[in-house]
C-alpha cells in the first residue's frame, strides 16, 4: 500500500506543473494513514485551475473505473490478490 501511496505522490507531484484541468480521482474510504480532505485541499489551493472530482468506492471498483477512463488516479489498498498488484506503479 505505501508502494502505491507513492506512486500517486509521483503522479500527483507530476501535476505540480499542470495550472488547468481535471483531476478524477479514486478512493477507498479505508486510507487510515492518509487525510485526503486536507491533502485535496492544499492541491486546490495550490492550483485553483485544476477541478477536483472524488469517486469513493471499494477497490475493484476503483480499478474498473480507471480502466475504463472514469477516474484518473485510484487510491486505496491493494493486497496481492489485487487485479493490478503484479504490475509496475505508474
Amino acid at each position: 500500500m505505501l508502494d502505491q501511496l507513492d506512486g500517486a505522490r509521483a503522479d500527483l507531484d507530476e501535476l505540480a506543473a499542470v495550472l488547468r484541468g481535471h483531476l478524477r480521482i479514486g478512493a477507498t474510504l479505508v486510507l487510515a494513514s492518509i487525510d485526503l480532505p486536507r491533502s485535496l485541499a492544499r492541491f486546490h489551493r495550490r492550483y485553483p485551475g485544476v477541478k477536483l472530482a472524488l469517486h469513493t468506492g471499494l477497490i475493484a471498483g476503483l480499478l474498473a473505473e480507471l480502466d475504463s477512463g472514469t477516474v484518473d488516479v485510484v487510491i486505496g489498498p491493494c493486497t496481492t490478490t489485487c487485479p493490478r498488484a503484479s504490475l509496475p506503479s505508474r
